[in-house]
């Protein structure tokens, strides 16, 4: 909540308090992640960590394509993780809707993107890939587990969504705080299923 209060108001602690934030979302699997499953909590982690590299490194605007690099790094680790707990099983249908919504946003972006379409077209890709194979892994096993991480890859497209809108197209009041809400959710889901995915608990 201090953080989403500082990015409101501008406060220079907003940065140290994001980062903050996602330290402590990661020491969930650390603390409380079932060893049952070791591998697939160390790819979420360090996909968490990523996502914290990423953080600290939009901070500064001129940076934004290396902040890029670093979650398209963790996607693709979340990717990994859901796929091999998936047990490499797919079925292309559920990627179609998908599809679609990465392309026709893609489309929408476009004339605002400049040098970087080819980075942002790589990007939009990657978490469109990883948003499907979390759907994969519901629809193979409906359970509050798999659910977890699905609702968490929705928020996490929704987030990213809401931050090209405002960043491409216009900037909007309280973005910000849609952007922030959308992603600690999405990450702390993400956390959780390491818990979830391995344990009763």
């Amino acid at each position: 909540m201090a953080a989403i209060f500082c990015e409101i108001v501008g406060s220079d602690f907003y940065g140290y308090l994001k980062a903050l934030t996602t330290i402590l979302i990661i020491q969930l699997p650390l603390l409380f992640a079932d060893n049952k499953d070791k591998r697939f909590r160390n790819i979420i982690v360090i996909g968490l960590v990523f996502c914290l590299v990423g953080d600290i490194i939009l901070l500064y605007q001129e940076m934004f394509i290396y902040g890029l690099i670093a979650f398209l790094i963790a996607h693709l680790l979340f990717c990994y993780a859901f796929y091999s707990h998936n047990n490499n099983k797919l079925s292309f249908i559920p990627l179609i809707p998908f599809a679609l919504i990465g392309v026709s946003y893609y489309l929408f972006l476009l004339s605002n993107l400049g040098q970087i379409a080819i980075p942002v077209a790589i990007y939009i890709s990657v978490i469109i890939m990883m948003s499907w194979l979390a759907a994969e892994l519901y629809l193979a096993d409906k359970n509050s587990k798999h659910l977890t991480i699905f609702v968490g890859a929705v928020l996490f497209l929704a987030s990213d969504s809401i931050l090209a809108f405002n960043k491409f197209i216009t900037p909007f009041e309280f973005s910000g705080l849609f952007i922030l809400l959308t992603y600690w959710m999405a990450i702390t889901l993400f956390a959780c299923s390491t818990v979830r995915v391995n344990s009763e608990v």
